[in-house]
């Protein structure tokens, strides 16, 4: 059971990536207060964390990472995932 005016389902809204200088943001609806972890994986069956100390402070939720290198030229899609944590 949900309170009013609280966000139910975590839904990611927005991904962009820049190459030019490794730049993610990754952004999604959440609830004050409450804690995120975000992951990606390349297949969907491995998932590994990016962070899981994302502390929401406010309805929406977004995340910042400078990626030191670029993605593995084998891998031509990556997937992300928000979860809430404890």
């Amino acid at each position: 059971v949900g309170s009013p005016g609280l966000n139910t389902e975590l839904t990611i809204t927005e991904i962009s990536y820049s190459p030019i200088d490794g730049s993610l943001s990754v952004s999604w609806n959440s609830n004050p207060g409450n804690n995120y972890a975000l992951d990606f994986s390349f297949d969907l069956l491995t998932w590994l964390e990016l962070n899981d100390e994302i502390v929401s402070d406010g309805e929406s939720t977004s995340y910042q990472e400078q990626l030191l290198e670029a993605l593995p030229e084998n891998k031509r899609s990556v997937f992300f995932r928000v979860r809430e944590v404890e």
